[in-house]
């Protein structure tokens, strides 16, 4: 959400009836094929679906020849997202200092590091 280097995990509500109000709620927002999501980076739009699940889809490319790259599409190919965003929140509830870092290959490591440098925590998925 907001660019395509966002850290902002997003989950598009898959029923018509809760994208109608998502999309009013987020009515001033833009959506990206996340770079930290494996995208390329492209702007995106909400489908609108009742015959079927309602997804995010690229805006089509008037050549035709748009690929999305991003293999991962289900909801768990976000999880290091939240799970840096839960970590963060973590640190500032024990009243800790440190950096919580995504690392390679993408999607697979949350590093946590505590503010004195000498102990951290990484988390493998």
């Amino acid at each position: 959400m907001g660019s395509a280097a966002s850290e902002v995990p997003l989950i598009l509500p898959l029923e018509a009836i809760e994208l109608d109000a998502f999309r009013q709620e987020h009515s001033e927002d833009t959506f990206w094929c996340g770079l930290l999501l494996g995208g390329r980076g492209d702007q995106l739009t909400t489908k609108l679906y009742t015959d079927r699940v309602c997804h995010f889809a690229h805006f089509p490319d008037p050549t035709g020849q748009h690929v999305c790259e991003r293999r991962a599409r289900d909801v768990a190919s976000a999880d290091h997202l939240y799970v840096k965003s839960a970590a963060i929140a973590w640190l500032l509830d024990q009243d800790h200092q440190g950096a919580v870092n995504l690392r390679e290959p993408l999607g697979s490591v949350v590093d946590i590091a505590w503010e004195h440098g000498t102990r951290g925590l990484r988390l493998i998925r």
